[in-house]
């Protein structure tokens, strides 16, 4: 069985997306590890890194079931993130960083 790897900070949140049975924990850095949930036995594989935040990732959220994810990091960059192909299609940079972020839909 695989671990989901960490860094010594630990985890500030979980998320879950049904479309690509992707588990992805948010720790205290700036990459977002995707790892993919396969079996009864709930075993997990580190399947993505994804790469472009420049600091921590505070929040994410994603379309259930569809195919786009956003993250947020503590100096308000905002990336759209496309898990069909696990890759950024857009980067918007805030003057005030609001929190949290939610996708409609």
């Amino acid at each position: 069985m695989a671990r989901i790897c960490l860094d010594s900070a630990g985890c500030h949140s979980l998320h879950y997306n049904r479309l690509t049975q992707g588990l992805i924990p948010l720790g205290y850095h700036n990459i977002v590890q995707v790892y993919t949930v396969e079996g009864n036995l709930f075993d997990v594989e580190l399947k993505y890194v994804l790469r472009g935040h420049r600091s921590i990732i505070t929040c994410v959220d994603s379309q259930q079931n569809g195919s786009l994810m956003i993250t947020g990091d503590d100096i308000g960059e905002i990336r759209i993130w496309e898990l069909t192909r696990m890759r950024c299609i857009q980067s918007i940079k805030l003057t005030k960083w609001l929190g949290q972020l939610r996708l409609a839909g």
